[in-house]
């Protein structure tokens, strides 16, 4: 049976390195049948000799039995899933084929590993699950097709055996069939395993392709998994920069305005420093010179010299300034919350104001205004309550028109002081002497001037204040504007000072008593010892009033007083223009004071050549 099977089974190689077993003669094998029959193989045993041959399963089993096979070889299948108990045992020898076998298949395995390590645990794999499915299936059937080949070799070489083969000739002599025939078949089988081969390479290059585009696929999904987990980290790296470069702004931003505010608040402290530094530097030097002052005053007061004369100039004028804080606290409060006493108001501040719109210099006028405007303020005192409040409030209205007109018309004209001084005059010889104590009091108030006092600032008292309180009417004024402006209303009051009493329209006669003391002409004399002494002679706006003085007053002045009025006169003339010892001689040119300077020049040398002012003012006598 070994030199049967060793001459009948012949091992040919395949392109791929396994070896593939041709029987001889099939006829002697398969258990008796016919030739015709066994000439050449079924669909269903090529089949399944096609399985198991892909499978490479046949040629180790056969080899495993026993040593009737000629030469040495291995089968990766076989040893992988042994089926010959005795070759399993012994382990047989592997050839060189066995060898290039071993080595595809660390290979393949080398490629299974890999597949297994980069496939995802957690995912199933339908081509593992086919594969798995197809080779249990090829083995099946392989092991099936092996055990009956198996044993039909094996019977026909026990049958075999029991003759002796003929001598000489071929395998094909010794099995009774014809070579050709024998060569025909071997043909066949060369070309059936020849393109089961070439449809096993197409499949494993099918597979291999299948596996390179999946595992390519596998390796760009994780190459793409890769990229969007680096751009989501850069993302977020990014957004996490950004917030931290925000916070860093917004920390540094803090940072700078802290650092502002704080050296704000130092700089801050060191000007609060720096002016409570100098307020104190202020009136620490406002102490001192008023203590001088005060010594210098009390100096002089003792020796009859200016300072008493400021000081009765500065009582004058608080003592009128009082009054119109009353009148301002205690009357019109009283008549504006009051319906009735505004209505009686009201009508009779319809029939002044137009009234002295109406003055002429005429005798008939003065007297014909001075009635009219006698009979409201003897209707308003007649109607007025014990405190009088319609009547003062009548008298102030009264006042403010005087010197309105005053400011307005006396201010272009002096001539047309006169007529408004005779109405005051009149006025009060009827009977309202309240008139001057009201009229005096809007007069400081509107020009502290005609008291010849120069008010000083008080501590911490603002700028326009201040100017308010000399008069200004504004910040658009210029100092033009208000030099002529307080000049008239200084020449309405000097008009009254020198209006000689007469008897007015209600009366034959004439009580001088009835002008109070600050209406009368002595007041001229006070004005002009007041003007030359500190601080109105240091003043810019002294010579334009001394000016209007001679104009306006000059001759009843020097009338009243003779030589005293000469040697006052002559003193300004002398030692304080020409000597310029006077202060507002040395004023700078453009404080107005260089033109009312040689105003004042020009009048009092018309004076020293005439013994009287030349150019003065008319209409000091009404027109008949």
């Amino acid at each position: 049976m070994k030199t049967n099977l060793s001459e009948t089974v012949k091992a040919t190689p395949r392109p791929s390195g396994r070896y593939v077993y041709e029987d001889s003669s099939d006829e002697e094998y398969s258990g008796g049948s016919s030739r015709s029959s066994r000439s050449k193989p079924s669909d269903q045993d090529s089949e399944s000799d096609y399985d198991a041959l892909s499978a490479g399963e046949t040629s180790s089993s056969h080899a495993s039995s026993s040593s009737s096979f000629s030469g040495s070889f291995s089968d990766s299948e076989e040893e992988e899933w042994p089926v010959d108990p005795e070759r399993s045992a012994k382990g047989g020898k592997v050839g060189v084929s066995a060898r290039s076998r071993s080595r595809s298949k660390s290979k393949s395995k080398q490629v299974r590993d890999v597949v297994k390590g980069i496939r995802l645990a957690s995912v199933a794999d339908e081509w593992d699950e086919w594969d798995r499915s197809a080779r249990g299936k090829v083995w099946d059937r392989a092991s099936s097709t092996y055990t009956s080949r198996l044993k039909s070799y094996v019977g026909s070489g026990s049958a075999s055996s029991e003759t002796p083969p003929p001598s000489g000739g071929g395998s094909a002599e010794i099995l009774g069939r014809p070579a050709h025939l024998h060569q025909e078949e071997l043909e066949e089988v060369r070309k059936l395993l020849s393109s089961l081969d070439m449809r096993r390479q197409e499949e494993e290059k099918n597979e291999k392709q299948a596996f390179e585009q999946r595992n390519r696929a596998l390796w760009q999904a994780i190459d793409a998994s890769i990229l969007a987990a680096e751009r989501e980290a850069q993302a977020m790296a990014a957004a996490e920069a950004e917030k931290l470069a925000a916070a860093r702004r917004q920390q540094e931003e803090a940072e700078r305005k802290a650092k502002e505010e704080r050296q704000a608040e130092e700089r801050r402290i060191e000007e609060e420093k720096a002016e409570q530094k100098r307020r104190e530097e202020q009136e620490r030097k406002a102490r001192q010179e008023e203590e001088e002052r005060l010594a210098k005053e009390e100096k002089e007061q003792s020796m009859g010299g200016p300072a008493g004369i400021r000081k009765q100039a500065q009582a004058d004028y608080e003592r009128w300034m009082s009054k119109i804080k009353d009148i301002k606290q205690n009357v019109l409060p009283v008549v504006s919350q009051n319906p009735e006493l505004r209505k009686q108001c009201f009508a009779a501040k319809r029939q002044i104001t137009p009234k002295i719109g109406q003055l002429t210099n005429s005798r008939q006028e003065v007297a014909r205004i001075t009635t009219a405007v006698g009979s409201v303020l003897t209707a308003a005192r007649n109607a007025s309550s014990s405190s009088g409040e319609i009547y003062i409030w009548i008298l102030n209205h009264l006042s403010k028109c005087l010197i309105r007109q005053a400011e307005q018309e006396v201010a272009v004209k002096q001539d047309t002081a006169y007529p408004l001084a005779r109405v005051v005059v009149w006025l009060l010889l009827e009977g309202h002497s309240e008139l001057a104590e009201v009229l005096m009091a809007r007069l400081t108030k509107k020009c502290p001037w005609i008291l010849g006092f120069w008010p000083v600032k008080q501590p911490g008292q603002e700028e326009e204040t201040y100017r308010k309180a000399l008069g200004h009417a504004g910040k658009d004024e210029s100092n033009e504007q208000y030099g002529t402006r307080m000049c008239g209303i200084f020449a309405f009051y000097v008009a009254i000072l020198q209006t000689k009493p007469t008897p007015p329209p209600s009366s034959s006669s004439v009580d001088v008593e009835k002008v109070p003391v600050a209406l009368r002409p002595c007041s001229l004399w006070t004005w002009q010892v007041r003007a030359i002494s500190p601080p109105m002679e240091r003043h810019p706006l002294t010579p334009a009033l001394f000016s209007t003085f001679l104009e306006v007053a000059g001759n009843r002045c020097l009338a009243i007083y003779g030589r005293q009025t000469s040697k006052l006169w002559r003193m300004v003339l002398v030692e304080g223009l020409r000597g310029k010892k006077a202060g507002f001689v040395n004023l700078e040119a453009n404080s107005g004071s260089k033109a009312s300077s040689t105003r004042l020049t020009l009048l009092l040398e018309g004076w020293e050549r005439s013994g009287r002012i030349e150019g003065s003012t008319g209409g000091s006598e009404m027109e008949a």
